[in-house]
């Protein structure tokens, strides 16, 4: 199954369970029927880079604290890697300070710059948890309003049911 055929099996499951929602109003929506349950292939780790559906905040929690984990290892493996490498390179009695230092900050842009294929999506499902688009995570650019914007996307209770994204996450 491609991608597209997975993206577009999700939005008929979207479909169908906003339309189940609005068919049954008086049943609450923590009981779904069986056929819009997620499927183990959505909460496999290919369904990380999926941009569709929804994630709750521990889950959301768990993911971008093991991003972040292996981001600081492979920081911490690189920098040794590096600081090996120039110090066995460079003549005796050089003054390494400054190319360490400026090497650091190189090093944790790049692990920055890496993790964002893995860190979009879980923002962008979280926001869906929400009920608003992946696309409000430019808010985190901005200096001030970013940071309040992290904190509300980490600590906000999503949406209970079914919201335009799919059925509430388990």
């Amino acid at each position: 199954m491609t991608e597209a055929d997975r993206f577009l099996d999700a939005r008929r499951k979207q479909a169908a369970t906003a339309q189940y929602a609005l068919d049954h109003p008086e049943e609450t929506y923590s009981r779904q029927p069986d056929a819009y349950k997620a499927t183990a292939d959505e909460q496999s780790v290919p369904g990380w880079f999926a941009l569709h559906g929804r994630i709750g905040r521990q889950t959301y929690f768990l993911r971008m604290l093991l991003i972040s984990i292996c981001g600081a290892v492979a920081a911490w493996l690189i920098s040794l890697w590096f600081g090996t490498t120039l110090e066995v390179s460079m003549p005796d009695n050089t003054d390494l300070s400054f190319f360490t230092a400026y090497a650091g900050i190189q090093i944790y842009l790049l692990i920055g710059f890496l993790s964002q294929p893995f860190m979009i999506p879980q923002v962008t499902k979280r926001l869906h948890d929400l009920n608003m688009s992946g696309w409000y995570q430019l808010l985190f650019c901005v200096p001030l309003i970013g940071l309040l914007f992290i904190l509300f996307v980490a600590f906000q209770p999503g949406t209970a049911g079914p919201n335009n994204y799919g059925a509430q996450p388990h």
